[in-house]
């Protein structure tokens, strides 16, 4: 048995010297940082609904923003957060996802009144810049503003 002990204990230094000669060690002088998550970062969408004939501003407007996605070869929207304009007919949405997202999908709809037509845009973030991101896991905010987003009033049908 202290035959076998004595093997063992030749190849496990043997095994230590090789490891050591190629670079890998048992202690590490640098602290690692345990990190965990996914990385985000927040797109934010803004402009203000206007009347396309009078162009004034329309309050309580739902403003939806949304990710493209297809499923078993059916395209789609899935919105994430929506906001109601206010009396100036201004918004703000945003949502959180992966910085990797270039495209996102905004529906601007009139679902109470129902006087105006829905309207749906695809809004680029290809080459936007990232601000205040913490360096680690968030890459910080991009914004787009869209100005005024003009909206038509539905025609009646008699």
């Amino acid at each position: 048995m202290a035959m076998k002990n004595r093997v063992i204990s030749f190849y496990s230094k043997i095994i230590s010297f090789l490891l050591v000669l190629l670079g890998f060690s048992s202690c590490s002088f640098i602290d690692p940082k345990d990190e965990y998550g996914v990385p985000s970062a927040k797109f934010k969408v803004k402009g203000q609904v206007v009347d396309a004939e009078t162009e004034n501003s329309i309050g309580n407007i739902k403003a939806a923003l949304g990710l493209p996605s297809e499923q078993d070869g059916v395209k789609g929207v899935y919105y994430i957060d929506s906001v109601y304009t206010g009396k100036d007919g201004k918004f703000e949405v945003d949502i959180r996802d992966y910085p990797d997202i270039r495209k996102l999908v905004l529906k601007i709809e009139d679902s109470e009144k129902e006087i105006f037509e829905t309207r749906v845009d695809t809004i680029d973030f290809t080459g936007s810049n990232f601000s205040g991101g913490s360096g680690n896991w968030y890459e910080g905010k991009a914004v787009k503003d869209l100005g005024k987003v003009t909206i038509s009033r539905k025609e009646d049908k008699k």
